[in-house]
């Protein structure tokens, strides 16, 4: 009976303890409101992605983008390389279908890990 009690416990803390650790997306507000209080802003296109990841044929471990302008901090370069999710980081992923080169978007971004969390594709913000 101890042998019984004892595997039941352990399966329910191994399956709970998993799903407490396993990341999700919350809403974190409008960009504007959000990029107001985090890292930099910055326009900019699509130029080449890095390497494929193993998994997903459209998921690279991260992207270049030409820096158009420079909305919020300070960054003197002409490019800015992206990282994605390789797949248990809790970031955006970098996709192909949703980055394709040549497009532009509006991004907020951390310099110290080079990793970016919320995004505006500029085309949807033309009148």
């Amino acid at each position: 009976m101890l042998k019984i009690i004892v595997c039941i416990t352990l399966s329910w803390v191994t399956f709970y303890t998993s799903v407490a650790t396993a990341c999700s997306c919350r809403y974190a507000g409008e960009f504007k409101e959000y990029t107001s209080k985090r890292g930099g802003v910055i326009r900019g296109k699509i130029i080449s992605y890095g390497p494929k990841l193993s998994h997903g044929k459209t998921l690279y471990e991260s992207m270049v983008v030409e820096i158009i302008d420079v909305i919020k901090g300070n960054y003197s370069k002409k490019s800015l390389t992206l990282l994605g999710d390789p797949g248990h980081l809790c970031r955006a992923y970098v996709n192909s279908e949703r980055f394709a080169i040549g497009t532009e978007y509006f991004f907020q971004y951390m310099l110290k890990n080079q990793a970016f969390n919320h995004w505006v594709d500029v085309e949807s913000l033309r009148l």
